[in-house]
């Protein structure tokens, strides 16, 4: 058994999108993450898509720019271009996620985080 677990944490570079994949909610969002490489500020954009209940209080709970940390399971989603290429992108499938940075707005859910996309 092997076991792929990342926790990181940055700004939301656009607002999330949700939509319906089967019964299912999904919402997908970009993470943009700073780092000093050789003296050199370097950022890292990071895909992550967050199912159920997760997904949609982040959705309901973070617009772009918003600071965010979020843990979840890592991998490579492989695909093929309409040119026939393979590719593959990393992706994270957020699990739990909390507030960073900012205090919520009054009457948002607030962390409302649940294992397995429920």
């Amino acid at each position: 058994m092997s076991i792929r677990r990342i926790t990181f944490g940055g700004n939301l570079t656009a607002d999330p999108e949700v939509r319906q994949v089967g019964g299912n909610t999904v919402c997908n969002f970009s993470i943009a993450c700073d780092d000093y490489q050789g003296g050199q500020e370097v950022t890292d954009f990071i895909d992550c898509d967050a199912w159920g209940k997760v997904g949609q209080s982040i959705a309901d709970n973070f617009k772009k720019g918003s600071r965010i940390f979020v843990s979840g399971a890592f991998g490579w989603q492989r695909y093929t271009t309409t040119e026939g290429e393979k590719r593959k992108a990393f992706r994270v499938r957020v699990t739990d996620w909390e507030f960073a940075g900012y205090k919520p707005k009054e009457g948002t859910v607030g962390n409302e985080s649940k294992k397995g996309g429920e």
